[in-house]
């Protein structure tokens, strides 16, 4: 494929939400990758990339490193890294993605803090950089925005969460002009229907799109290991996966299937202090 067309592709992915495998061009984090991104009302160290509320769930130090070969093209391949710092007055968060190669490259950069306001209840907020860069042709382009979500427990062992991002509707440049980041809501809840299995589902809407819905399911079979899956509709986009757990890493594979574009494989590891 020759340079321009992968420039194409690759801000096709960027800026329309319905194309992308796993629906989030900056990195996930492979549990929620398997999910089919069903996440909103979850949490984990990636929870700064779905709901930045779920990091004030996260008790110890953690990092975690993902890549997802993109459609099984590597130039077209997401690296990330993951940070998460608990203080007693809230807890802290630093992620980093990267999206596309040498002549093409999307960056996300999120600064998140997030604390729990009640005994059932917590909230999260991020400020976000981007920057697009395109070699030899317009340089580098970059613009900041936020992103914010909250969690609640209404029920036992049932959670709602809600999340916003780019709610003030920035741009940033392409090669075709201003383009606007996407401005998405998304509403959704998980319950644990035992300690070995939960279900997750959530809807999401943008300006320019239509509503989508997302679901995922995770089932411990023992307790080193646990399988997922999940299924999003506009386009129908199926996924799944596998998590191996041991005392201080969790190494967690996920797939997921676009209907035109392809499979996407990804895989994350977690380190837990």
């Amino acid at each position: 494929m020759s340079a321009h067309r992968l420039i194409i592709v690759a801000l096709f992915c960027l800026f329309c939400p319905g194309s992308r495998a796993g629906d989030n061009p900056y990195g996930s984090g492979a549990r929620f990758g398997a999910m089919a991104n069903a996440s909103v009302a979850l949490w984990d160290i990636w929870s700064g990339n779905h709901n930045q509320a779920g990091l004030a769930k996260i008790d110890h130090l953690s990092a975690s490193l993902f890549y997802e070969d993109r459609y099984s093209i590597k130039e077209m391949g997401v690296k990330a890294l993951a940070i998460v710092l608990p203080t007693t007055s809230g807890n802290f968060s630093v992620n980093y993605s990267q999206y596309g190669f040498r002549l093409y490259n999307s960056s996300k950069m999120g600064l998140a803090y997030a604390l729990q306001l009640g005994k059932h209840l917590w909230a999260g907020v991020q400020i976000d950089y981007f920057q697009l860069h395109f070699q030899q042709i317009h340089g580098n382009h970059n613009t900041f925005t936020f992103e914010t979500g909250i969690l609640a427990e209404p029920l036992p062992d049932f959670f709602v969460g809600f999340h916003i991002f780019n709610p003030i509707q920035e741009t940033i440049h392409t090669l075709e002009g201003n383009e606007k980041l996407p401005t998405m809501a998304r509403l959704g809840w998980a319950w644990i229907l035992s300690p070995e299995f939960l279900l997750s589902m959530e809807t999401e809407k943008d300006l320019h799109n239509l509503l989508r819905t997302r679901v995922g399911l995770e089932y411990q079979i023992v307790k080193q290991v646990t399988l997922r899956a999940g299924a999003a509709t506009n386009p129908e986009i199926l996924t799944a996966g596998i998590g191996f757990h041991l005392k201080h890493i969790n190494t967690d594979i996920a797939f997921s299937r676009h209907p035109v574009l392809g499979y996407s494989p990804a895989l994350s590891f977690n380190l837990i202090f």
